[in-house]
């Protein structure tokens, strides 16, 4: 599984998703803007075993304030929307304000909707995406993806019943791997952050999420099949397959 990637950014992004739908049981494409959505949507809906989630991406939020309202419309269309989010890096905190309304704005919409799944970046902004998730528990299914905030703000995440995407960066990181032990194991999926994140300046495709697989089972202490199961109890719950 591959909760969190942007396979329309790869070189030969529907060449590369005919051989991730062979290989891998769910990806989850997040794009950047609603214009990219439909236009991705399209290209995808082939493809049994990849969803493209509907997004606009907190970094380019003042390059595509105006699509806004074209996201709204279209979120009755969709149960996966991402990427989307707030990022409070130094590099972006001019936009926060605009990353903000259209979070808030995007996350009402959902709850008025229901049950939809979200993948949520929130870089340096834990607590204010917290904040605004907690006005709208009816959104449906959130998931922090690379979660890289404080230990007490985890807590409240948990609290708040999201889910974590952790990807191989992420865990192979002092950081990274001290917040995973931290989230019951029951909350965690997996991503690659494709083709942004790189390993060894190497592309990560969604197949390389089997790559985590030892780190969690040392983490659990569990063997490779127990692991595995446990992920795909995890997957069969977020998208409610029983």
């Amino acid at each position: 599984m591959d909760l969190h990637c942007h396979l329309d950014l790869y070189p030969n992004p529907l060449e590369l998703a005919h051989k991730v739908n062979e290989l891998c049981e769910f990806t989850l494409l997040v794009t950047t803007s609603p214009k990219a959505w439909i236009a991705t949507s399209k290209r995808m809906k082939i493809f049994n075993n990849i969803q493209t989630a509907l997004g606009l991406h907190p970094e380019i939020a003042h390059l595509k304030y105006d699509e806004l309202s074209l996201f709204v419309e279209n979120i009755k269309k969709t149960r996966f929307i991402g990427e989307i989010g707030l990022d409070g890096s130094e590099k972006y905190k001019e936009t926060f304000g605009l990353q903000a309304e259209i979070f808030e704005k995007v996350i009402a919409e959902c709850n008025y909707q229901g049950n939809k799944i979200i993948s949520i970046h929130s870089r340096g902004a834990v607590k204010a995406v917290l904040n605004i998730l907690v006005r709208y528990p009816n959104c449906g299914k959130p998931i922090l993806h690379w979660y890289s905030g404080n230990l007490r703000d985890l807590s409240i995440a948990i609290k708040l019943g999201c889910r974590f995407s952790i990807g191989l960066k992420m865990i192979r990181s002092k950081k990274g791997y001290e917040i995973v032990k931290k989230i019951p194991k029951e909350l965690v999926l997996l991503e690659t952050d494709g083709p942004f994140a790189k390993i060894n300046n190497n592309f990560l495709y969604p197949w390389d999420t089997e790559q985590i697989l030892p780190y969690l089972m040392d983490i659990w202490s569990v063997n490779k099949e127990q692991c595995n199961r446990q992920l795909q109890m995890n997957l069969n719950q977020l998208l409610d397959v029983h």
